[in-house]
């Protein structure tokens, strides 16, 4: 299982973390979401930094300062996360959040 999957008691938690999710993400820089959007449809981290105009290095440490922006975010909703699967539902959201800043 993969760290992006919702597991919750009911709709209710899946619906809470969505909302959250989506206003955690718009908080992060413009780098940042172009970065997470460019990850979430399958590119690499080569291919984000070739994209961004960055190094791999950098588009990998863009990668881990958004996730952890986002850890910190929804800290008090990440232990009913943890067992999160990568699910189209969260790709929704991610996609969403970050549309205005995909060019």
């Amino acid at each position: 299982m993969s760290p992006f999957e919702v597991r919750g008691s009911g709709v209710a938690d899946v619906a809470e973390f969505r909302l959250a999710l989506g206003e955690a993400i718009r908080g992060l820089t413009p780098q940042q979401k172009r970065a997470l959007r460019l990850w979430f449809v399958g590119y690499t981290q080569e291919e984000i930094g070739k994209i961004l105009g960055i190094r791999q290095q950098s588009a990998w440490e863009l990668l881990q300062n958004a996730f952890a922006a986002l850890r910190e975010e929804l800290q008090e909703l990440w232990p009913s996360i943890s067992g999160m699967e990568l699910s189209p539902t969260l790709v929704d959201v991610v996609l969403e959040a970050t549309a205005n800043d995909a060019d």
